[in-house]
Parts: structure tokens; C-alpha cells; sequence
């Protein structure tokens, strides 16, 4: 690879290092990708898997399966081209997600095998597990998300890697070229962010860090869940508030189940401020805080229930109960 390439990409340091730790993987040390999701905490936590893994490359089951019909044996080596011209949003994320294709090389048969993937580092390991763990379960319940590909370990305290295959362009709504858009034009666009969380949270997913930033499509305008590094799931809540059995621990899971739809809610507003209300006239913006709850009503909450309502979630009752307290909470916080 020139050296003119790893320069023009995002966080040269990070991506020449990952270069080198690829580029110094052996046979030996390819293994096939764990299936983490019996490890998702449902309980409204993040999930931080508890499991052991020696350090190496580890691909996905279709990867080796490929490798092995084809060539008979698993990849010899392996090298990472950097796409700089590739993003996802903005790229303001402190991960610093870099682009590119992986190489899969087997010397007897002068093989390559290409992967377009995103590559994200860091060195909380169990996070990165954690967010492994969340893709497969998105994949598993049949959700819009990129796909895990590839999971770097190294023997050092030295970041952790996942892939993702990144094949078709995804933009973000922060992307937008909000600067030519009506008003109406701007406000129709917080459907991707309704549709998104009325999507997971019908699945009792919740983001936990839904600004625009987080919320993805692809050219044709479908979904694209992206960015899992704060999901939980509050499975075990909706079963407990549905149960119904110990007032107390009922009241408990209610709580939760309310924090984390309010915790979105709280994000997608946060971002309505930033990129719609902020970019209207002096003049045409809310002039207090019932004013604008009015327009999130308006534009966020009655559309988010609607469209949950189309979901036919098994938990549509407990995720409505939720959503009456998230409401109510925030036309309080408008009026004080």
C-alpha cells in the first residue's frame, strides 16, 4: 500500500496500527466468529458478554464456510486497504470508524478474497463484545443493520477491532442538506428518526444515543440501524410489567421501560433543536418551552405512537403505558 493512502485516511496513526495487526495474523489465529446473542442483557443494562477469546482474527461463519468450500483450508494472511473517500455521517464519533477492504489471501492458490467493511476500534473490549453481541441479535430479529464480518483481538491492552460489511452507501440524518429544505421539508424528515425508534422499541430495543447523528438510511430511503454501542434491550422488563405479580418490582421495571424510551425521546429532540428550530428565523421559532413541545407533539410524539401502534408489538400495551409517563413528562418539563 502507498504511503500517500494510509495519510488520507481518518486517524492515520489508527488505521496504520491496524494495518499492522491484520497484516501480522496467521493461519493459526483464524477462528470462526462467535455467536454472542445468548449473551444480550434484557434487562435494561448494557451488554458486556463474558466470554474468553485468545487473540486472532475471527470471521464470520459464512467467511469460513466460503474459504473452505473454496480453497480447503483457511486464510494464510491477510491486508487492509483504507477507502478514505468512504463515510458514514459526520464522522464526530470519538471511535474513529475508518473504511476500507480487508484481504483474505491463500498462498497455495494465489486466492484473494475482498470484504468492503467499516472498521471500529477501541480499547473497551468488553464494549466492543457488547456491541457485537447487539448486531447479531439486530440480524437475528430480522432488523435493517450493517453485518458483523470480522472481530481483531491482539494480545496487547492495544484496541479491539470489529468489522462490518459496508457495501452500499448510508447516509445520516445530520448529512442532510437541511440549508435548501423548506420548513415542511425539514419537518417530514424526522420520520426516519420516528420510524427508527418505533421500530426497535417495538422490540423492546431502545438506542440510547438516537441524536441524528445515530439515525440511518440507505439511497433508497429504507432504514438502516446503525451504531448499537448504547442499545439495551428491556425484554425482562415488558415481561414484568405484563406479569404484573410484585407491585414493587412492577414498579421498578415501569421506571426503567420509561427512562429508556424517554432517554430517546431526549436525543431525536436534542437533535430537532440543533438542525430544524435553530436553522428558522428568530422570528419563527418557539418562544418558550410549551411553545416548542407543542412542535415536537406535533412532528415526533403522535406520529412515534402511531407508527408503534402499526408495529403490533407482543408488548404494545406495557411500550404504551411507557410511552403516556414519557409524554406527560415532557409536557411537565415544558411548563415549569
Amino acid at each position: 500500500m502507498v504511503e500517500a493512502e494510509r495519510h488520507l485516511a481518518l486517524g492515520s496513526e489508527t488505521v496504520e496500527r491496524f494495518q499492522d495487526q491484520v497484516g501480522s495474523i496467521s493461519r493459526y489465529q483464524v477462528q470462526i466468529l462467535p455467536n454472542l446473542t445468548e449473551h444480550v442483557n434484557h434487562s435494561g443494562k448494557y451488554t458486556r458478554p463474558k466470554v474468553s477469546l485468545t487473540p486472532g482474527i475471527y470471521l464470520s461463519p459464512g467467511i469460513i464456510s466460503f474459504a473452505e468450500d473454496n480453497y480447503g483450508a483457511r486464510p494464510d494472511s491477510f491486508t487492509f486497504m483504507t477507502q478514505p473517500g468512504h463515510r458514514l455521517g459526520r464522522e464526530k464519533s470519538h471511535n474513529e470508524v475508518f473504511f476500507g477492504k480487508l484481504l483474505s489471501r491463500w498462498e497455495s492458490e494465489e486466492a484473494i478474497l475482498e470484504s468492503q467493511v467499516a472498521v471500529k476500534p477501541t480499547k473497551n473490549r468488553a464494549a466492543l463484545l457488547g456491541e457485537l453481541a447487539m448486531f447479531q441479535y439486530l440480524e437475528e430479529l430480522g432488523m435493517p443493520t450493517f453485518q458483523p464480518t470480522s472481530f481483531l483481538l491482539t494480545e496487547t491492552t492495544e484496541a479491539t477491532h470489529l468489522l462490518t460489511r459496508f457495501e452500499k452507501p448510508v447516509a445520516t440524518m445530520d448529512t442532510v442538506e437541511w440549508d435548501e429544505l423548506e420548513s415542511e421539508e425539514k419537518w417530514m424528515q424526522v420520520d426516519f428518526a420516528v420510524k427508527t425508534m418505533a421500530l426497535l422499541h417495538s422490540e423492546l430495543l431502545f438506542h440510547g444515543d438516537l441524536e441524528f447523528k445515530n439515525v440511518g438510511f440507505d439511497e433508497r430511503g429504507d432504514l438502516i440501524i446503525i451504531d448499537p454501542e448504547l442499545m439495551v434491550s428491556a425484554l425482562e422488563m415488558a415481561e414484568i410489567v405484563s406479569q404484573g405479580r410484585d407491585s414493587r418490582e412492577v414498579n421498578s421495571a415501569e421506571i426503567r421501560l420509561k427512562q429508556s424510551m424517554s432517554n430517546d425521546f431526549t436525543s431525536v429532540c436534542k437533535s430537532i433543536d440543533e438542525f430544524i428550530i435553530a436553522s428558522f428565523p428568530v422570528a419563527q421559532r418557539p418562544n418558550n418551552d410549551a411553545a416548542k413541545f407543542k412542535l415536537y407533539a406535533r412532528h415526533l410524539f403522535r406520529p412515534y405512537v402511531a407508527s408503534l401502534k402499526d408495529s403490533h408489538s407482543l408488548y404494545l400495551p406495557e411500550l404504551l403505558s411507557a410511552y403516556e409517563k414519557v409524554l406527560h413528562e415532557h409536557k411537565q418539563r415544558s411548563r415549569a
